[in-house]
């Protein structure tokens, strides 16, 4: 978790960070380029996107 921290103070995300240390988790706001840039950070094992998508049906 502390590897991870330090990316995100690298990346200047640790003022948004939620440290959520129950679930060993990191909640953030990142662009693209920060989404990369954590994903190549040895510690991170996965990245989930809270994200919502929704079909619209055409009628």
């Amino acid at each position: 978790m502390e590897e991870i921290a330090q990316a995100l103070k690298r990346l200047g995300l640790d003022d948004l960070a939620r440290r959520n240390d129950l679930a060993g988790a990191f909640v953030v706001e990142a662009t693209a380029a920060q989404i990369r840039e954590l994903a190549a950070t040895p510690g991170v094992q996965a990245i989930r996107l809270n994200r919502w998508h929704r079909t619209i049906r055409k009628s």
